[in-house]
């Protein structure tokens, strides 16, 4: 009897640590994902140029007074999105494979996004004075038109 008793608990013992084991490692790999976004995003918001973009912006928003401006325009913002910064590779030392994978997606996806904000924000700030100079030369002018009608 007693011996059935030790097989059963050592048997019970080895069921358990078994089932055990592959949910630590999953909360260990779980940790190292998230370890790995918060990296990537917090790096990815400190390495964006959000001034060289938000010119880039405006830039494109004066080539809309061109023919087929607003092409240019868009295609110049689908492009700050689908021209994401690389990460440097320093930051991978001594990293697992699985760490640089979600690191570099995470890193690249929060790059995109924010090179597509800060270049919209642009374009639309450009927008605005280039619509804002076109009204005052058209009102200017206007206003010539009726001095001059009047004479």
């Amino acid at each position: 009897m007693q011996i059935r008793f030790i097989t059963y608990l050592s048997i019970f013992l080895m069921v358990s640590v078994a089932c055990v084991a592959p949910f630590d490692a999953f909360a260990q790999n779980n940790s190292m994902v998230a370890e790995a976004r918060a990296a990537a995003e917090m790096e990815a918001a400190a390495d964006v140029n959000k001034l060289l973009w938000f010119g880039a912006g405006v830039l494109l928003s004066s080539v809309a007074l061109l023919e087929n401006g607003c092409l240019v325009s868009a295609a110049g913002l689908a492009g700050s999105y689908l021209y994401p910064l690389p990460p440097p590779a320093v930051r991978f030392l001594g990293k697992p494979p699985e760490y640089v994978n979600i690191y570099t997606s995470t890193y690249q996806s929060r790059v995109s996004a924010l090179q597509l904000r800060y270049a919209g924000a642009g374009c639309a700030a450009g927008g605005l004075i280039i619509f804002g100079l076109i009204q005052s030369t058209f009102s200017v002018g206007l206003e010539a038109t009726v001095s001059l009608n009047a004479l």
